[in-house]
C-alpha cells in the first residue's frame, strides 16, 4: 500500500514537472516572438523615418542645387547632386519591405546597416511577400543567415567590388534564400566547414561549423555552397512539406 502511494505521488510529481516544462517552453516562445516583433517594429520605423526625412528635405535640396548653379559652382553642384542621388537610390529600394516575417526583417535590416557602415553595397531581392517560413525554428534560421551575412560582408569588404546580394524566392514547394558576395581570395572549399578553420586567424572559424551542426538535425533544408561568376554563394532551400 505504501509503495502504491509513493508510486502515485511520483507519477503526479512527474506530470507536474512535465506540465511546468511545457509552460516554460511556451512562455519562452512567446517572449522570443515578442522580442522579434519589437525588433521588426524598430527596424521598420527606422526605414520609414529615413524615407520621411528625405522627402522633408526635398525642397531644401533643390534650393541648394539652385544656389550652386546660380553661383557657377558646378563642381560643388555635381558633388551635392551625387550625394542626393546616392541617398535617393538607397531609399527608393524598398524591396526589404516585402519581408513580412518579423525576425527575418529585423535581421536583414540590421545587416544592411552594418554593410553600409563598412562601405559594402548590400542589395535584397524577393519574388513575393515573405512571411511564414516552415520546417525551421526562426532562432535557428536567423543564426544561420546571420553567419552567412556576416561572412559575406567581411569578404566583400576586402574585394574591389564590395558587393553582397541576397535573394529570397518562394514557390509552392520551397522557399529559397541565396547570399552571394564578391571576394578577394578564393576560399578553401574543402576546409571552410571545419571547426576552428578561418583565414582570419585563431579564435575564429566557428560560424560555418555551427551552421553545419544546426542543419544536421533538419531534413527539410538543403544547403549548397559554391562559386559562380567570381561570387561566393550560400544557398538554402527550405522545403514546405512535412
Amino acid at each position: 500500500m505504501v509503495f502504491l502511494i509513493i508510486t502515485l505521488l511520483m507519477l503526479v510529481y512527474c506530470i507536474y514537472i512535465i506540465f511546468n516544462i511545457k509552460i516554460s517552453y511556451k512562455l519562452e516562445g512567446q517572449s522570443i516572438e515578442l522580442e522579434q516583433q519589437k525588433f521588426y517594429n524598430a527596424a521598420l520605423d527606422n526605414t520609414l523615418n529615413n524615407i520621411r526625412r528625405f522627402k522633408h528635405g526635398y525642397n531644401n535640396n533643390l534650393n541648394v542645387l539652385y544656389a550652386f548653379a546660380k553661383l557657377g559652382q558646378y563642381d560643388e553642384l555635381l558633388n551635392y547632386f551625387n550625394e542626393v542621388m546616392e541617398m535617393n537610390n538607397k531609399l527608393s529600394d524598398t524591396t526589404i519591405l516585402d519581408i513580412k516575417n518579423a525576425a527575418l526583417y529585423g535581421l536583414v535590416a540590421s545587416k544592411i546597416q552594418y554593410a553600409e557602415d563598412k562601405g559594402v553595397d548590400f542589395k535584397v531581392s524577393t519574388n513575393s511577400e515573405i512571411k511564414d517560413i516552415p520546417n525551421i525554428r526562426m532562432i535557428d534560421l536567423c543564426e544561420i543567415l546571420g553567419i552567412f551575412l556576416d561572412n559575406a560582408i567581411e569578404a566583400a569588404m576586402e574585394s574591389d567590388e564590395k558587393t553582397v546580394l541576397m535573394e529570397i524566392f518562394e514557390n509552392f514547394e520551397y522557399i529559397g534564400i541565396i547570399v552571394k558576395n564578391t571576394f578577394k581570395t578564393y576560399p578553401d572549399m574543402n576546409k571552410i566547414w571545419n571547426k576552428g578553420f578561418s583565414p582570419k586567424g585563431e579564435k575564429r572559424g566557428m560560424g560555418l561549423w555551427i551552421v553545419k551542426e544546426i542543419l544536421k538535425s533538419n531534413k527539410h533544408i538543403l544547403n549548397n555552397t559554391y562559386i559562380k561568376d567570381n561570387m561566393f554563394y550560400q544557398e538554402l532551400i527550405i522545403e514546405k512539406g512535412n
